[in-house]
């Protein structure tokens, strides 16, 4: 004979009170986290990136890409210093803060560009702990700047790599100054000027003119560019042949672009959207004037 199961015991529903306290608690502890984040941030000693605000991550990028210039500076290279350019983002959900980001170009005869990143990374001092390996999108340099700041190095097309420094998203303190590393349009680099004359023209609107400091304290890394008016250079490595001397070495010469180093001198013209850009680098071996 079968015996029925036994009823189940009837549960009571929870307090209506109970809810909103948990979601209530919740809330207060979550707050609770971002104030201990933000007074830890700070406070502390650093043990994260967030905690070097970008003014003092500044100075390890700009020494970084100093050290990238000098280990990649050679007669068979043309380097162009690109921009530091910084750019608005998020430390955690309540707090903005701003990234900074440096990039070298290093332009090459030969296409393959795995030897130009190997011969940096050995180049590098030692305690950056560069690399070359093989990643997912293809080899790559990796390196540590130290200050939470990453280096990379990638190609990017036959004969060209791109090295990057990054400092990822720091605060920013109210009275930074993220322009330090640009100086005045009206310092004007004089190689920069010389090809613009060989190229007869005579008007041009003047980029922005960075400067980085080397390994060496009596040198620096200095580059501006000019934006040349009118019709864009046709053939540049043609009209731009009478500034060649027995040290230039041409790594480059098409229709749209042309790169060549005479000793220090890392002279660029390229042409984008109708437009030519001469880009002067002026590397580790170039004395401060």
């Amino acid at each position: 004979m079968d015996v029925p199961a036994p009823a189940p015991e009837p549960t009571s529903a929870p307090p209506k009170w109970r809810r909103p306290a948990l979601v209530a608690a919740s809330a207060c502890w979550a707050l609770l986290l971002v104030v201990l984040t933000g007074l830890s941030i700070r406070d502390d000693e650093p043990t994260v990136r967030e905690q070097r605000d970008i003014v003092q991550a500044m100075p390890v990028v700009e020494r970084t890409l100093g050290h990238l210039v000098a280990a990649a500076a050679g007669p068979e290279a043309v380097l162009e210093l690109g921009d530091l350019w910084h750019e608005e983002c998020k430390v955690n959900p309540v707090l903005t803060g701003a990234r900074l980001r440096g990039e070298l170009i290093v332009r090459t005869a030969g296409e393959d560009v795995r030897p130009v990143l190997e011969s940096v990374a050995r180049r590098l001092p030692a305690e950056y702990r560069a690399g070359v390996g093989n990643g997912v999108n293809g080899v790559r340099l990796r390196a540590d700047a130290g200050e939470f700041v990453s280096v990379r190095g990638v190609p990017d097309g036959p004969g060209r790599a791109i090295f990057s420094v990054d400092t990822g998203c720091r605060v920013v303190p109210a009275d930074a100054d993220l322009d330090a590393h640009l100086l005045p349009d009206t310092a004007r680099e004089g190689d920069l000027w010389m090809a613009l004359w060989t190229l007869d023209r005579d008007s041009a609107e003047i980029g922005a003119r960075v400067w980085v400091p080397c390994p060496d304290p009596r040198t620096t890394v200095r580059r501006q560019h000019l934006f040349v008016a009118g019709d864009p250079v046709t053939a540049p490595g043609v009209a731009l042949a009478a500034l060649r001397t027995a040290e230039t070495t041409v790594v480059v010469d098409e229709p749209d672009l042309y790169a060549a180093r005479t000793g220090p001198v890392n002279l660029v013209a390229r042409t984008v959207d109708g437009q030519t850009r001469l880009s002067v680098t002026l590397d580790c071996t170039q004395p401060m004037d």
